[in-house]
């Protein structure tokens, strides 16, 4: 639970009307169907994929460089339904950054900075934008993902 708030990862229940192996194939042509899903892997034997935003929007040396990141388990259900249980995240600077961001605003607002101006909260006003944006852009991202994935494997909710 505290990580799924941290890293700001959501899990989805979601159903096809194919069998298990018919959503394998589907999952490995992802890549050659859509070009902004990447499957980084594909376990056969446990029915576990993940799968990875395929655009960029920058790259921090040796961290994460993908955009939104998925991973799922596909379980068998009855008449020949098959249930995907995956959990969805966004690359982890994102959190970083709005958590960061979100702790200097409330710092700069509590008056730790000590300005001898009384502006400490107009100056803290662009933290609390920033980390919103931050926040807005991580949520996208995974949203994009599972977009592509509705799609591409033809899914729904019950």
């Amino acid at each position: 639970m505290l990580k799924q708030l941290l890293l700001l990862e959501k899990n989805y229940e979601y159903y096809s009307n194919s069998d298990i192996e018919t959503i394998k194939n589907l999952i490995t042509k992802i890549p050659d169907k859509n070009e902004t899903l990447k499957v980084t892997d594909l376990d056969r034997i446990h029915n576990t994929f993940k799968i990875a935003a395929n655009w960029n929007n920058g790259r921090i040396i040796n961290f994460e460089y993908k955009e939104a990141y998925l991973e799922g388990k596909l379980i068998t259900e009855t008449n020949n339904t098959t249930k995907l249980v995956f959990n969805i995240r966004p690359n982890s600077i994102y959190p970083i950054f709005f958590y960061l961001l979100a702790v200097f605003f409330i710092l700069c607002c509590l008056g730790i900075n000590h300005n001898k101006q009384n502006d400490t909260f107009l100056t803290a006003i662009p933290l609390l934008f920033m980390a919103f944006v931050f926040w807005i852009i991580g949520k996208y991202n995974t949203m994009r993902l599972l977009g592509g994935l509705i799609k591409e494997l033809d899914l729904y909710k019950k």
